[in-house]
């Protein structure tokens, strides 16, 4: 009973490892109508099998906010649709992932209406940096830590997830401490490079199976220090 808008393949950073090679293609804008369809259909669809709640969810192989109006028009448009059609008993649930290099204006508008949010932020300032630079190459880190921190205590569900390449492999243990200690998240996501589009570098690649694994269970031991979670992509614990 949801719908996944791929938003835009347009990107303000030059992430070392993207999987989709954002900001590297021509970029379209979604259809507006087609986005309202889809919203209207899984919210009708909601209804008519008697469930709570229709998910609308924001991805994208870019930064989904570079086209921010279609976030903030579709969302807005199927609340109130839901609400006029169905009554309050029907709840259209919005979530979406970001890089987190957002002004405050779209912060904010996230921050009040926004079910679900995953920001992308790989870990202390040298990692991070060396990850994730802007498209003019400069640093993010500060940007993306700031959206964070407004964003933390109003948004219901918000997850960082940072992103580990075979650069960082080796430094999990320090980036779960640094998650912990930065912010008041139970629990934190650590996923795999996926070795596609950038994500094939030699460097900035695919890390080590078996060293991930041994990697990730030293991140879970100092995760339980804080009382905390370290949730990894496609796996349960």
């Amino acid at each position: 009973l949801g719908v996944v808008y791929m938003v835009t393949a347009a990107c303000n950073l030059r992430c070392e490892y993207c999987y989709a090679d954002a900001g590297d293609y021509p970029v379209n804008l979604y259809d507006r109508q087609m986005a309202r369809d889809a919203a209207k259909l899984v919210v009708d669809n909601a209804a008519e099998q008697g469930a709570p709640t229709a998910y609308l969810n924001f991805h994208g192989g870019g930064e989904p906010t570079l086209d921010f109006d279609l976030i903030q028009s579709t969302v807005e448009w199927a609340r109130e649709y839901a609400a006029s059609t169905y009554g309050a008993g029907l709840h259209v649930s919005a979530s979406m992932v970001t890089n987190g290099l957002i002004a405050n204006a779209k912060a904010e508008w996230i921050a009040d209406n926004m079910d679900s949010v995953q920001v992308s932020h790989d870990g202390p300032a040298a990692v991070h940096d060396l990850q994730r630079p802007t498209l003019k190459g400069g640093s993010s880190y500060d940007r993306v830590r700031e959206v964070i921190e407004l964003l933390s205590g109003r948004v219901p569900d918000l997850m960082i997830k940072a992103t580990i390449s075979r650069a960082a492999v080796r430094s999990m243990p320090e980036i779960a401490r640094y998650l912990c200690e930065s912010f008041d998240l139970s629990r934190f996501h650590l996923g795999p490079v996926l070795g596609t589009g950038r994500g094939r570098s030699t460097i900035f690649g695919e890390p080590d199976a078996q060293e991930f694994v041994e990697m990730y269970y030293k991140a879970q031991a100092i995760a339980d220090e804080y009382g905390k979670q370290i949730i990894v992509s496609g796996a349960l614990n």
